[in-house]
C-alpha cells in the first residue's frame, strides 16, 4: 500500500491564456455598469431589427419601398384609381377617365448636413473661425438599385378631369359621376367633363 506522502500531487490550476487572463467578471458593486452594458446590447439588437425590416432591398409592397414614379406614371396611376372608383357608381357602367395635372409630383429628398468648423490664428494674432457645411442625400439600396430617400410627397393640382361612361347619357348618372369626380379630386365641379362612352 501507498504511504499518504506518496499521493499523486493535486493538480495546478490551468493558466488563462490571451484575453481571458485579464478577464474578470463584475461584482456586484460594478452592478450598474453591467446592467448599461446589457442595455447597450440590447438596444443595438433593437436597432439591427429595425433597419433590417426597412427592406433596403426587399419585396415589393413592403413598408420600407420607395417607389418613384416619373410624371406620366403618376397621371396614368390616378386614372386607373378614378377609373376603378368610378365604375360603382350605380348605372356608370363601364368607364373611361383623363387627368390633367399643373405639374408633376414633387418629393422632398431626406439629407444628412455635415457642418465642420476650421479655426486658425490670423496675422493680427485674431482668432478667426469658419465654419462649413454641406448636405448629401440618404440614398436606400431597392432591388440592386439606388435611390433617394423620400421624406413627403407633394401631390400636383389637378386642372381638369374627363370622363366618359356607359351610362352618361343618364342625367342622374352623369350628375352622380360629375360630383363623385368633384368630391373625390376636392375640385370645382366647372373643371369636370362627363361624356357619354361611344361604342368600338
Amino acid at each position: 500500500m501507498q504511504k499518504e506522502s506518496e499521493k499523486k500531487p493535486a493538480a495546478k490550476p490551468e493558466k488563462k491564456s490571451g484575453f481571458f487572463k485579464n478577464f474578470k467578471f463584475p461584482s456586484l458593486k460594478d452592478k450598474k455598469k453591467l446592467q448599461l452594458a446589457i442595455a447597450i446590447v440590447l438596444i443595438a439588437i433593437v436597432l439591427v431589427i429595425y433597419f433590417s425590416t426597412l427592406n433596403f432591398g426587399g419585396a415589393a409592397g413592403s413598408p420600407g419601398e420607395t417607389q418613384i414614379l416619373t410624371a406620366e406614371e403618376y397621371r396614368d396611376k390616378a386614372q386607373r384609381e378614378l377609373e376603378a372608383f368610378l365604375t360603382g357608381v350605380k348605372g356608370a357602367g363601364k368607364v373611361k377617365a383623363l387627368v390633367n395635372f399643373e405639374s408633376s409630383p414633387e418629393r422632398v429628398i431626406a439629407y444628412i448636413v455635415n457642418e465642420s468648423k476650421n479655426s486658425n490664428i490670423g496675422a493680427d494674432g485674431k482668432l478667426n473661425e469658419n465654419s462649413q457645411s454641406s448636405q448629401s442625400p440618404v440614398i436606400l439600396n431597392q432591388n440592386g438599385s439606388q435611390i433617394p430617400l423620400i421624406i413627403r410627397e407633394i401631390y400636383p393640382k389637378v386642372t381638369g378631369v374627363v370622363v366618359a361612361a356607359e351610362g352618361a347619357n343618364d342625367t342622374a348618372v352623369r350628375l352622380a359621376l360629375l360630383d363623385a369626380v368633384r368630391t373625390y379630386f376636392h375640385i370645382d365641379s366647372s373643371l369636370v367633363q362627363v361624356f357619354l362612352l361611344g361604342k368600338n
